[in-house]
């Protein structure tokens, strides 16, 4: 499913402030150029998404985005940005090694397709998973959910964590800048800082 939507005059503003790059704000027809959606308010679907996606409010329901990044312009800005929370617990798909910025909480199931990066600017208690590429996750507030990366890469936690973290098929790293009550598996070898109770997890080196 390919849409635009061209009601962008107000979102210029959105964009200026919202970028996690922090670049200026972009004019109508780069603003057409780089995204194949943009929702100025809360977003539902069940539809895959070709293009860049940006969604001014929350986002819900299951979908795939990132089928064909190739097909927008260049930018500073990921495949899938939410500057609300995403509230739905249903599964996503973000394909072809892209990246996700949620600026508030995520409550969604992501598998990162081919690898990755995503960042959640809140809590998360969903879910993150990768079985191919290596693949990055950062949470800026408490984790609950359970993030597994299939062939190496990083987790960073700003708060405490209690879900379980698994990275496997190469090295990888776990920062937690708080307390750890979830499991941490670690099993092609790499290093785990904790800022608090270290929990418990295992470690294999290869």
């Amino acid at each position: 499913m390919k849409f635009r939507l061209l009601s962008l005059w107000c979102f210029g503003a959105v964009l200026a402030w919202g970028t996690p790059a922090g670049a200026q704000s972009l004019s109508d027809s780069q603003i057409l150029q780089q995204f194949n959606a943009v929702i100025l308010g809360n977003f539902s679907t069940s539809a895959d998404v070709d293009g860049r996606t940006l969604i001014g409010g929350n986002m819900t329901g299951g979908a795939t985005f990132a089928v064909n990044p190739a097909a927008e312009a260049a930018s500073t800005f990921a495949a899938l940005t939410v500057y609300g929370n995403e509230t739905s617990s249903n599964p996503f798909n973000l394909d072809n090694a892209q990246a996700a910025m949620i600026a508030g909480t995520n409550a969604g199931n992501f598998n990162l397709n081919g690898g990755g990066s995503v960042f959640v600017g809140g809590n998360n208690t969903g879910a993150f998973a990768s079985s191919s590429g290596g693949a990055s996750v950062s949470v800026v507030g408490r984790n609950s959910g359970q993030i597994s990366l299939g062939s190496g890469g990083s987790v960073a936690i700003g708060a405490a964590n209690s879900g379980n973290i698994s990275i496997n098929g190469g090295t990888g790293t776990v920062a937690i800048n708080g307390k750890n009550s979830g499991y941490l598996t670690l099993n092609s070898g790499g290093s785990v800082k904790v800022n608090g109770n270290a929990g418990s997890g295992q470690g294999n080196r290869t």
